[in-house]
Parts: structure tokens; sequence; C-alpha cells
């Protein structure tokens, strides 16, 4: 299996995997996502991007999973320090290659990413209800940073 950065060729496969994405989401909380195809023109733009890019777990031609990975900063407010940090926004892993070591592998090169940048972290955003994924990312190091919180009315 090798990681390599995605290019326009990949566009069809990282769809599918998206759609993948986006059902497990729904299913996580219906009540804010449902099934759904991810936009062309955004995956274009991660793609073509100098400060994204979707990294790719690669076999036989064939893409296992997939990390999107931004360069970011922290806001311009006076009471934070600036960091600039790397932000997993999506990751996914087809449901035939889980638990095979391609998600670990896609972190390993998420943080290879980051540090050829010169970013000081990794930052993510997971469903409070996906307990596996917090698992794996605990597992790997992450910690809890902050919490998001709603109130219906």
């Amino acid at each position: 299996m090798n990681i390599e950065i995605a290019t326009l060729n990949d566009l069809i496969d990282i769809k599918k995997l998206y759609e993948l994405l986006f059902s497990d989401m729904a299913k996580l909380q219906p009540e804010h996502f449902r099934p759904a195809t991810q936009d062309d023109d955004f995956i274009k733009f991660i793609i073509e991007s100098e400060r994204n890019d979707i990294l790719i777990a690669k076999e036989k031609n064939q893409i296992l999973g997939f990390a999107l990975v931004q360069e970011h900063v922290t806001p311009p407010y006076h009471c934070f320090v600036f960091h600039k940090y790397a932000y997993l926004m999506d990751i996914v892993v087809a449901p035939t290659q889980r638990s095979k070591g391609v998600g670990k592998k896609l972190f390993q090169e998420v943080k290879n990413w980051a540090k050829t940048k010169n970013l000081e972290y990794i930052e993510l955003s997971v469903l409070i209800q996906n307990k596996n994924a917090i698992r794996m990312y605990e597992k790997i190091g992450f910690v809890e940073c902050s919490k998001v919180m709603r109130m219906n009315i």
C-alpha cells in the first residue's frame, strides 16, 4: 500500500468514499446529516490548493481510503496564542479495508505532511456517537481539548 497525494484522476474514487462517509454520518446523527455526494468543485479546489491535500491510500490502483488535511492558523483574537496547525477535515477507509492498517498509515502520513509544513499539531472533530473513531484517535495520541454543544429550541 502506498500513500500519495490525490490528483484529479482520483476524483471519482474519492467521491465514492465520500458517499460512504456521509452515509455513516447520517446514521450517527440523522437529525443533522443526510446521505449525500461530495461536490466535484470542492474536491478539485482541495486538490489544486497549496494549503490543502487529499492523501490517498492506494494499492493496485485501488483507493482504499483518504484523509483530507488542511493548513490552518489560530484566529486573530488577542486571547489566542498564535499557532499554525493541520486540521484533519475528513478521513475515511473503505469498509472492506478497515482494521487492516490503512487508517494508521494515513494518520502517519498526515503527521509527515504537517511536519514538512512546520505545523505544530493536528486537530480534528469527531461525532460523539462515533465511538470506534474516538477510541482509535485516543489510541494514537489525540486528546479531547474542547466540546461542541447544542440545544434544540
